[in-house]
């Protein structure tokens, strides 16, 4: 039975990170001191190693750094990334499984979360996006309750960067998904399990046309969430803890 820790920011670990057992055995979020008999085999950080859990990361056999975002490879660690030199895997960041969980969106409002890029950014084209038929909330890591309040998340960014990490979540959470093109998109496909947008413009009128028709984007939606469980934390962690454990 392999026994898998994982440490990183609480926001962070609340949209990637899982907790449970499992057949192939178990997962627990490191929120203090580890006992020594209780060690994980593997322990994953998702981005740089909170100070608090050097030690520990430090004495665990098997270690990995799981950068959210496009990232270089840390020195002399295991470092899995969507994008960045010198990586052990180009990968996406594994969806808390808790987000598969079915939550209707809750309210009368329709909220538009706007992730991505960065602060000034997300601000500007939330701006541009502002409209009286829906509620716009710009994020930088959005909450898991926000992304059930939404009707849909829109990505800004640049067009062919890596594919966010927020849109798994997102799809996770049977939410529609706006985006620019995406390179690498980790299996996603373009006008099939999201909405392509390059343009604040462009996507201004695709979440009206979203708001005016939302019943038309119901098979994109469930589509994709279907899509989206292939990155299901509790999956994806034991996948990786078992190729780490192999290449040893």
């Amino acid at each position: 039975m392999m026994r898998i820790g994982l440490v990183g920011d609480p926001a962070l670990i609340a949209l990637h990170g899982t907790e449970g057992d499992f057949a192939w055995g178990e997962i627990r979020v490191v929120h203090g001191r580890f006992e020594l008999d209780a060690r994980p085999d593997v322990i994953f950080s998702l981005g740089q190693v909170p100070s608090e859990h050097r030690d520990l990361f430090a004495a665990t056999r098997l270690q990995a750094v799981w950068n959210v975002g496009p990232g270089d490879a840390m020195d002399g660690l295991v470092t899995l990334a969507p994008g960045g030199a010198g990586l052990w895997r180009v990968a996406p960041v594994p969806v808390a499984d808790a987000l598969f969980a079915p939550v209707p969106t809750t309210g009368s409002r329709v909220v538009v979360v706007v992730v991505g890029d960065n602060q000034r950014t997300r601000h500007d084209v939330a701006e541009r996006l502002a409209d009286d038929r829906y509620v716009v909330l710009p994020r930088d890591i959005p909450t898991p309750d926000e992304l059930a309040e939404a009707a849909m998340v829109a990505v800004v960014g640049e067009p062919y960067a890596p594919l966010s990490p927020l849109a798994f979540p997102a799809l996770a959470r049977g939410r529609l998904l706006l985006a620019p093109p995406a390179s690498p998109n980790f299996g996603l496909e373009a006008g099939v399990d999201f909405l392509v947008h390059s343009h604040p413009d462009e996507l201004k009128r695709l979440i009206h046309t979203a708001v005016a028709f939302p019943a038309c984007f119901d098979v994109m939606i469930a589509m994709a969430r279907a899509r989206a469980h292939g990155q299901r934390a509790s999956l994806v962690y034991a996948r990786i803890a078992a190729d780490l454990a192999a290449g040893a």
